[in-house]
């Protein structure tokens, strides 16, 4: 009888073991999770009522037909999708001849991959790369979304080869 005991604690030693350690693997799952949740780019852009309210003013983010030529919006972190190791982007973005252009303060490294122009879909003004898009971005909240879409397919194309 003593013997069945000895295993009915074992078991429960065991069992005790397993709770603990997916209890402190639950927590740093969170903890390195803890602010992704929400993996939109952030800035402080003012609404379209308070963008109207300050009209003429020298702010840097507002409405494109009220942006000051090249000021931009400063850096603006964007975490992509996908598993990537590194999946972190800082943006800067600013209104340049009528559009609006993500420039890219930083890119995971391509691991390898060719890292032309062509293939990352990146344009240079000077040495300073940015986002290559076929049509003039007309808002802020439009150039966040074709950055945030170019992010992601960069991380496919460093995961897979597959250019986009």
């Amino acid at each position: 009888m003593e013997e069945s005991m000895g295993m009915k604690e074992i078991c429960l030693l065991v069992f005790a073991v397993i709770v603990v350690v997916g209890v402190v693997k639950l927590v740093a799952i969170t903890r390195e999770n803890h602010g992704r949740e929400d993996r939109h780019v952030h800035t402080a852009v003012p609404s379209a009522s308070a963008g109207a309210a300050h009209m003429g003013s020298s702010n840097p983010l507002l409405p494109p037909n009220h942006a000051p030529e090249g000021r931009g919006t400063g850096t603006v972190v964007y975490l992509a999708n996908g598993n990537a190791r590194d999946n972190v982007f800082l943006f800067n973005y600013r209104y340049v001849s009528g559009s609006w252009r993500a420039y890219i303060e930083r890119m995971p490294d391509l691991q390898g991959r060719d890292a032309s122009g062509h293939k990352t879909h990146r344009l240079w003004d000077g040495d300073k790369p940015y986002v290559c898009w076929d049509t003039p971005v007309s808002t802020l909240e439009d150039m966040q979304t074709v950055s945030k879409v170019w992010g992601d397919n960069i991380i496919r194309y460093i995961r897979t080869g597959q250019t986009f």
